[in-house]
């Protein structure tokens, strides 16, 4: 028996894994920088800022 997957129900399930992932990640780091100080805040952001740019500038 031959099963045919469309395109588009791929395409809507990783829309909504990706999704649910994307969620978990937000509501993970926006409850960590809650209990945390601005400066502290902007501290990681510039620092995690640059070190993506220092990654992907030397590729």
């Amino acid at each position: 028996m031959f099963i045919y997957y469309s395109h588009h129900s791929v395409d809507i399930g990783h829309m909504i894994a990706s999704r649910l992932v994307h969620g978990l990640i937000y509501g993970v780091i926006s409850k960590t920088f809650h209990s945390l100080s601005l400066p502290v805040v902007m501290m990681i952001s510039i620092t995690a800022i640059a070190a993506i740019y220092w990654f992907f500038k030397r590729r």
